[in-house]
């Protein structure tokens, strides 16, 4: 749920962002603006409506993010290659 949350935030922030510049900030006087500008109140508006959404939710006992678990340990990393040629030979010279 919380990957389908997040998309359609991204999606109406997009979507907000675009019609602020073409449609609502065509009259503005030309001129060069910094893109932060328009996007910053657009971003700042999507992470509300992401943390509030995502609050409600969670009132609603509704999964949003799943629990940590120990399962999401990352696996054991592999031996590098100059290790492992020496374990290889170590155990080769036993027998």
């Amino acid at each position: 749920m919380g990957r389908l949350l997040l998309l359609i935030t991204l999606i109406a922030a997009g979507a907000i962002f675009y019609y602020l510049v073409m449609f609502l900030h065509s009259d503005m006087p030309d001129g060069r603006y910094p893109v932060a500008f328009l996007l910053i109140p657009v971003l700042i508006g999507a992470g509300i409506f992401f943390m509030i959404v995502s609050l409600i939710l969670k009132a609603c006992r509704v999964p949003v993010w799943r629990e940590d678990s120990d399962a999401d340990q990352p696996p054991p990393k592999w031996p590098d290659q100059e290790e492992f040629m020496h374990r290889k030979i170590a155990e080769r010279k036993g027998k």
